[in-house]
């Protein structure tokens, strides 16, 4: 803003020594000055004047709207995650810092922005048929698990709270397919999607995480990392982190 009123008062003097250089080449007490042309010089510079005046305001307020936007942008990242595992053929039980939970596997999503936001869905993306082929058939939850929605939605959440949501029953049932003697497991590909509106009604892009998963005979833990697109693998994603890490070296 400064530097655009400096720019408009160089402007406005280099204008005034262009109109009386050209207009007075002899300027002198003696000689007689055109009215009309000054009036209308300085009417037109005037006009200038009062367009960028009217610039200026109408820049001052929509950075004032955008100031206002951004006190009240939220922001909404999952927290990385780590669970007990206590194995069960029919649907392993993760627990979190001990606490006994109703629901199983919940994930915090926390509002780390500085306003509320609305209208909140929380969705998950798993190839639900390499999942499927990991539980054990005579449980006969199979198609229940396969058939489950994936998606939560919330009304509202303030800054600095955060939400809980549930991991897909199917995700945490197949863990049961872990097997003694496994080494720590990479499991199969599992994506997060957020999108949500804030307070004035304005809706955010939808943002999407990739959750690195880690399972053992007893503790799994989801780490998220934000990435621009959902890639479901067609095939079976589970591997031995320990020949991850050989293979990263």
């Amino acid at each position: 803003m400064k530097s655009i009123i400096k720019i408009l008062i160089t402007t406005t003097i280099i204008l005034l020594i262009l109109f009386f250089w050209k207009e007075f080449p002899d300027l002198s007490l003696s000689k007689k000055i055109n009215a009309e042309k000054v009036s209308s010089f300085f009417t037109a510079i005037g006009s200038l004047l009062t367009a960028l005046t009217v610039f200026l305001l109408y820049k001052q307020i929509n950075e004032q709207i955008e100031d206002r936007k951004a006190a009240s942008k939220p922001d909404l990242y999952p927290v990385d995650q780590f669970f007990s595992l206590l194995q069960d053929r029919v649907m392993p039980k993760l627990t979190r810092d001990k606490k006994n939970e109703t629901l199983n596997g919940l994930i915090s999503i926390h509002n780390i922005g500085l306003g509320a936001a609305k209208e909140i869905t929380v969705t998950w993306h798993c190839n639900k048929e390499i999942l499927a082929s990991l539980l054990d058939e005579q449980i006969g939850l199979k198609e229940f698990y396969t058939n489950y929605v994936y998606t939560d939605t919330f009304s509202f959440v303030l800054a600095n709270n955060q939400l809980e949501t549930q991991l897909p029953l199917i995700y945490i049932s197949s863990m049961a397919h872990y097997k003694p003697g496994w080494t720590q497991m990479i499991w199969e590909d599992l994506f997060l999607e957020i999108s949500y509106k804030d307070i004035h009604d304005f809706k955010y892009s939808s943002k999407i995480f990739k959750a690195k998963v880690y399972v053992s005979s007893n503790f799994a833990s989801f780490n998220f990392k934000r990435v621009d697109s959902i890639k479901l693998s067609e095939n079976s994603t589970i591997k031995s982190a320990m020949f991850e890490n050989d293979s990263e070296d």
